[in-house]
């Protein structure tokens, strides 16, 4: 009993702290107005928008605000709007809105939405008790957590695969050499894939400050995520299966080109082989062990000096030749080139990035360094 009492008071504290006096919430709907395949919902506290984008794929946004600043989009592509809206039905208290394959429903007092199949079975929905809500400039989404719920996606990060009860910062980071726990990294991909109730759905979220992901570190009834600034804006995409709802996922952002055969193996890569006997001796040793391998990096020790677009004289004193060697035997050679320049006034790299002001600056004009 006393343990089970610590547990309450510990979750007690914890929601207190969520709905205490820095939190905002977006509050009720006052008004909504729905323009073809746009809602737009006035709030007590700010400005909403659902934009159906195709049947599968819903656009919302949100800022506590009179209305919503446009904001340049640097991940998602030209939207091109392709939905079946079937059914729109809007009463004092709710908005529903479907298309063939999914329904959308709109509490409105206050504002929850929450996202179903056309069969009606719950996909994923707000946290009733939050949904969305600020703190100074952050802005955030909470949504219900369910016992069947994992968290799949974020790019490169720690953790294992499953994310949840974890949570994480999007700040492009540069680790060299990092633990299993360590975030941020070096990339940001602020997208999650979930299933729950056996569908499959993600979420994308569309904002170019720092954001922050949280899967249930340190409870078991909602997951949220946000931004320390900027608009509110994200992406549901639903799909049959998790391969329908990456797909979807690529027409909102784009997809890869088809990359050569050979960029499909496996490619070796470590923190750098050198000098150059070292390289032909290890493709050397993945043939005679038959172990397929069609590329292997040189990174920043073949450089002289950590000078991009260099040899070292001694390391690497003949490159044609050992990238002729290692093609002889059936390798691509791929070689790191850094997009820091090594300050040298000697160096005709640097020399032409200052004379063409080429390089970052801060504010005050000074040189990023």
């Amino acid at each position: 009993m006393k343990y089970s009492g610590l547990i309450l008071l510990v979750h007690f504290c914890f929601f207190s702290i969520l709905i205490g006096a820095n939190f905002q919430y977006a509050g009720n709907v006052t008004k909504t107005s729905i323009d073809k395949n746009v809602v737009q919902v006035q709030l007590e506290n700010g400005t909403a928008e659902i934009q159906l984008i195709t049947d599968e794929i819903v656009r919302i946004r949100f800022y506590p605000a009179a209305s919503i600043p446009e904001e340049f989009s640097y991940a998602v592509l030209p939207l091109k709007i392709d939905v079946k809206i079937t059914q729109i039905s809007d009463t004092e208290k709710n908005l529903e809105i479907s298309t063939p394959k999914i329904l959308i429903k709109v509490k409105k007092n206050p504002l929850r939405i929450g996202f179903y199949d056309h069969q009606g079975t719950l996909i994923s929905r707000d946290h009733d008790s939050f949904g969305m809500g600020w703190n100074g400039t952050k802005i955030y989404c909470w949504k219900e957590l369910h016992d069947d719920e994992p968290f799949y996606g974020l790019g490169e990060k720690t953790r294992g695969l499953n994310k949840r009860g974890n949570a994480f910062t999007m700040w492009n980071s540069d680790i060299p050499a990092y633990s299993t726990t360590q975030d941020p990294l070096y990339q940001s991909h602020p997208f999650f894939l979930s299933i729950h109730n056996g569908i499959s759905f993600a979420y994308f979220l569309d904002n170019s400050y720092r954001t922050f992901f949280n899967f249930g570190a340190g409870n078991n009834q909602f997951y949220y995520f946000g931004a320390d600034d900027g608009v509110l804006d994200y992406y549901f995409i639903y799909g049959e299966d998790p391969k329908a709802v990456l797909e979807n996922y690529g027409r909102l952002v784009g997809t890869m080109p088809l990359p050569p055969k050979w960029g499909l193996g496996y490619q070796q890569c470590r923190w750098s082989y050198y000098p150059d006997t070292e390289v032909l001796s290890l493709a050397k040793k993945f043939r005679d062990k038959q172990i397929p391998c069609d590329v292997i990096y040189l990174d920043i020790h073949y450089m002289d000096g950590y000078r991009v677009f260099t040899w070292h004289p001694e390391r690497f004193s003949q490159p044609k030749s050992t990238v002729s060697q290692l093609s002889e035997m059936g390798f691509k050679t791929a070689v790191i080139i850094d997009p820091g320049i090594k300050v040298d006034p000697d160096y005709w790299v640097y020399q032409q990035g200052i004379s063409g002001d080429y390089f970052c600056r801060y504010q005050d004009g000074t040189f990023y360094q």
